[in-house]
């Protein structure tokens, strides 16, 4: 942060879209730092990474999936991850909170749920939570997701809900804090 506060231009990042998680990953952590980045969107997680391999941005807030083997190869230093704690796969990597009291709270990952429609029988929605539960919870299942740097978690449908309001609700401060508005 002390090298972008002391440049007389904005750092770059890129991301895979504008208005999706790394673009807004991006805007909270330029303003929990105190600085402007300028966000550089591209048609895709593969062409942002290839912007910053190739110097065209500063940085990037991307997945690990899209990272992780160009950082196993040396063509990227990974700095720290966005998720709320340190990946299993990358046990040594901080997150961007254990930067500084500056960073307290924050968080940015991809998760993914399933769903079904609001009107499915509640005894089928816990019948099916209970078999992905139970999926999730196997070694086999385990271990294909680490292996992919994805963590599972599994839980209550009422949780997964729980998290989809919370998300909400951050995501839609820090879209306002940044002064982002949607056009067609």
């Amino acid at each position: 942060m002390a090298y972008a506060k002391q440049r007389n231009e904005p750092l770059t990042y890129s991301s895979g879209s504008v208005g999706g998680s790394s673009h807004l990953a991006g805007e909270f952590f330029s303003s929990l730092a105190g600085v402007k980045m300028l966000h550089i969107p591209y048609k895709g997680t593969g062409e942002a990474a290839s912007s910053l391999v190739a110097g065209t941005v500063n940085a990037a807030f991307l997945d690990v999936q899209t990272l992780l083997p160009l950082v196993k190869a040396g063509r990227l230093r990974a700095i720290a991850v966005t998720g709320a704690k340190r990946l299993q796969i990358l046990s040594d990597l901080p997150t961007v909170a254990e930067a500084g009291p500056a960073f307290a709270g924050f968080e940015s990952g991809v998760w993914y749920g399933i769903i079904a429609p609001g009107a499915t029988p509640t005894p089928l929605v816990s019948r099916l939570n209970a078999e992905i539960v139970k999926a999730l919870g196997s070694a086999e299942m385990q271990k294909a997701l680490l292996d992919v740097a994805a963590e599972p978690v599994g839980g209550t449908p009422q949780a997964f809900s729980d998290l989809i309001k919370t998300e909400i609700e951050r995501w839609g401060a820090a879209v306002k804090r940044a002064g982002l508005v949607a056009t067609q």
